[in-house]
């Protein structure tokens, strides 16, 4: 590898944006500023992933019979209760 490469491998420079450290650490290492980048676009995916998961475990009404049946597994509710597609 190269010389720049090498050292944000060691640590000695942040490993996303170049900065110096100062320091060799043995491992990659990001500068504080792009530690709380990484830390908030974490925080994002995770409300995402919430947000999806929410969305999963809602209910709602089947229009054939009126039971509370998971968003996602209507369609299958439809066909496999009612024998058709909703």
């Amino acid at each position: 590898m190269g010389d720049i490469a090498d050292m944000m491998l060691d640590g000695t420079l942040c490993r996303c944006c170049g900065m110096e450290l100062g320091s060799d650490n043995d491992y990659p290492t990001s500068c504080q500023s792009c530690a709380q980048d990484e830390l908030q676009r974490e925080r994002e995916e995770k409300k995402a992933e919430n947000i999806a998961k929410n969305a999963r475990q809602q209910k709602a009404k089947c229009a054939v019979c009126g039971k509370k049946v998971k968003i996602i597994g209507m369609f299958d509710h439809v066909k496999d209760v009612h024998g058709g597609t909703p």
